[in-house]
């Protein structure tokens, strides 16, 4: 009786090690994905300061706009004066001085606008590294990795060679997509 007892319990616990050893996750399953792209295009407060800075841009732009339709006015009024003239020379080295400063200013204006939105979207990225990896830390995944995005078509630009180039560069050509946390990343970064 003994003997039969210490074989259930040894079948009992051979078998609940077997049962407690499936129900753990196979480490591919905490594996998770987010998709990058979708998160800069949805994160509210990210698209409000991009909004910010191509609306302060654009005023500039279309202050410098005004500033070069009033230049081609002073142009055309020089060409009535008679060119040999002390005016037509002074006026005419003061508007090419003014045209030099007018485009000077519009190539600072569009670099600008470029560097402000780069450096947005830097710091967005950087923070939503920061929300993805507080999550997974609390959540205990594995990892959380990139969602691929699909491969550009080919077209006269992007050749078989370009998307080969591509798809090598990537780290995950597939993702199941019920293990997107695209959703709970986007609502972390918009409550904040």
């Amino acid at each position: 009786m003994l003997h039969k007892l210490s074989l259930f319990f040894c079948m009992g616990l051979v078998a609940t090690s077997l049962v407690a050893y499936r129900s753990q996750a196979d480490p591919m399953e905490a594996i998770r994905y987010v998709d990058i792209q979708r998160c800069l295009l949805e994160w509210q407060d990210l698209q409000d300061q991009s909004n910010a800075i191509s609306d302060h841009y654009r005023s500039l732009s279309e202050n410098l706009n005004q500033a070069y339709s009033e230049l081609k006015g002073k142009k055309a009024d020089l060409e009535t004066l008679d060119s040999q003239s002390t005016e037509y020379g002074e006026r005419s080295f003061a508007l090419k001085i003014e045209e030099e400063t007018l485009r000077a200013r519009i190539e600072w204006t569009q670099g600008n606008y470029g560097q402000e939105q780069t450096a947005l979207l830097e710091r967005g990225v950087r923070h939503i590294q920061e929300v993805v990896a507080q999550l997974g830390a609390k959540e205990g995944y594995s990892a959380i990795m990139m969602e691929p995005g699909p491969l550009q078509p080919l077209s006269n630009k992007f050749t078989a060679k370009d998307s080969l180039s591509e798809m090598n560069s990537r780290w995950v050509l597939w993702s199941n997509p019920d293990y997107d946390l695209t959703d709970q990343v986007l609502l972390l970064l918009n409550q904040k």
